[in-house]
C-alpha cells in the first residue's frame, strides 16, 4: 500500500513540476512577434497553395481558397473576382497538381516584419512551360495565410533555345 501511495504522490509531483516548468520550454508569442518561417515551411506553403488553387479551379468553387486566405485578401477579392481571375486555368486545362511533383526553386524569400508578411518568389522547374509564382503570406491567428498571389506560365527559354539550335543542326 505504501508503494502505491508513493507512486501516486510521485506522479502528482511530477505533473506539477511539468505544469510549472512548461512555460520555460515554450516560446510565447506576443502581438508583435511571429515565428520565422523555415525552408521546410516555405516549401509546404507553396505546395499547399498550389493544391488549393488547383482544387478551386477544378471544382470552380473558390470559397475554400478565399476562406483560408488572410482577412485582407478576403476583403480585396470576392468569389467572383477569384472566378474571373482563375477560370483561365480550367479553360486551358491546366492541372496545377502536377506541379507538386517538382521541388520549387525559390529565388527570393523576404520577411516584412511590420506587416507579418512572408514573401516567396520562384518557379516550378517544369518544361517546356514553366510556372512562375509569387506568394505572400500573412501571419494571422497563429497561421500563415495567403495574402497575395501571382502565377505566370512562361516558355522555358533555355530549353527552347537548345531545341532550336539542335533542330538547325548546331
Amino acid at each position: 500500500m505504501n508503494l502505491k501511495y508513493f507512486a501516486k504522490v510521485f506522479l502528482v509531483c511530477i505533473g506539477f513540476v511539468c505544469l510549472f516548468n512548461h512555460s520555460s520550454y515554450t516560446k510565447t508569442l506576443d502581438e508583435t512577434s511571429f515565428p520565422l518561417p523555415t525552408e521546410r515551411l516555405a516549401v509546404s506553403l507553396i505546395y499547399q497553395t498550389i493544391i488549393t488553387i488547383n482544387n478551386a479551379s477544378q471544382s470552380r468553387d473558390y470559397s475554400v481558397l478565399r476562406a483560408l486566405s488572410a482577412p485582407e485578401f478576403q476583403n480585396k477579392y470576392s468569389l467572383q473576382d477569384l472566378r474571373n481571375t482563375l477560370d483561365g486555368l480550367q479553360a486551358n486545362k491546366v492541372n496545377l497538381r502536377e506541379m507538386t511533383l517538382f521541388d520549387p526553386v525559390i529565388e527570393k524569400k523576404q520577411i516584412l516584419q511590420s506587416e507579418k508578411i512572408f514573401r516567396l518568389k520562384g518557379y516550378m522547374p517544369t518544361a517546356p512551360i514553366r510556372m512562375r509564382f509569387e506568394f505572400q503570406y500573412q501571419y494571422v491567428e497563429l497561421k500563415w495565410r495567403l495574402f497575395a498571389m501571382s502565377l505566370d506560365f512562361v516558355r522555358d527559354e533555355v530549353k527552347s533555345a537548345k531545341k532550336t539550335l539542335t533542330e538547325k543542326g548546331i
